[in-house]
């Protein structure tokens, strides 16, 4: 499968599930309008479309990036402010530990590696289901994680990469892999205890 294109999937499977309802608290859970939370997911689409900015220069930007900082942003704002710090050195800990394995498994700089994919994934998953409880947290977490390593990436092997590309589409298929990932153990989770509290209450009758 072509780089980029699993981000593309993973948007627009988000879309079509907050609209079919499958997620339907998803904009309580994030204090967000679900409206906005769609046009977001569109223009995040729409955005990836483009080629790096500005083209033909040793350092340039995806447009995709733009629309995951944004995301990071808007979420981490919301956020309560006594937990703000907390969050913050531990995004800075899980993106600093991921680059470590990435430096001592001596993977490709440019996020292609599988295994290093999968350990990515199931960090960026797992932890932030471990140690948040909110939806809005969790995501958080998971982004704010992978731009620190991606950040502790460029910074040390910037002299290979020609261009240097901030938030290549290996590195978005990544990061939307693990926001879905995210969300869909978020919500299996929370229908899991809703029917195990049902059974209970129907064991206790």
């Amino acid at each position: 499968m072509s780089a980029g294109i699993p981000a593309v999937l993973c948007m627009a499977a988000l879309s079509i599930l907050i609209y079919t309802g499958w997620f339907s608290s998803v904009a309580d859970d994030l204090a967000i309008p679900r409206s906005m939370i769609l046009y977001y997911l569109l223009g995040a689409v729409v955005l990836s479309g483009f080629p790096p900015v500005p083209k033909d220069q040793l350092i340039q930007i995806d447009p995709g990036f733009g629309a995951l900082l944004w995301l990071f942003v808007a979420l981490a704002v919301k956020m309560h402010k006594k937990w703000r710090l907390s969050f913050a050195s531990l995004c800075l800990f899980l993106g600093s530990s991921l680059f470590l394995w990435h430096e001592i498994s001596r993977v490709e700089t440019d996020w292609s590696d599988l295994s290093f994919r999968a350990v990515i994934v199931l960090s960026l998953v797992l932890i932030p289901v471990c140690f948040a409880k909110n939806l809005g947290d969790r995501v958080t977490l998971a982004v704010g994680g992978a731009l620190v390593a991606h950040a502790w990436i460029l910074i040390f092997h910037h002299e290979v990469l020609k261009p240097l590309i901030i938030g290549n589409d290996e590195y978005l298929d990544t990061v939307w892999i693990c926001i879905t990932s995210v969300f869909l153990v978020h919500y299996s989770v929370r229908a899991a205890q809703e029917w195990l509290r049902k059974w209970r209450k129907m064991g206790s009758i």
